[in-house]
């Protein structure tokens, strides 16, 4: 099993995102985006393989980086 971990939007240029996350290894990395429609930068989405998976609120991101610390 693997964990989708919250990651802000940098940067988007289809078919790609550089994304970045405040917790775990990747601080910032390049993932797919094919999977969610209309990101643009400053989005939250959850990432897993390095692609995205779903669009999040800030609200929600901020609450999955505050149980990870």
């Amino acid at each position: 099993m693997c964990l989708a971990l919250p990651y802000k939007i940098l940067s988007v240029s289809r078919p790609q995102a550089t994304v970045s996350c405040p917790v775990g290894h990747d601080k910032n990395k390049t993932v797919g985006i094919n999977l969610v429609p209309n990101l643009k930068k400053g989005d939250f989405v959850l990432v897993q393989n390095n692609l995205a998976v779903k669009k999040v609120p800030k609200k929600e991101a901020a609450e999955i980086f505050k149980m990870l610390k």
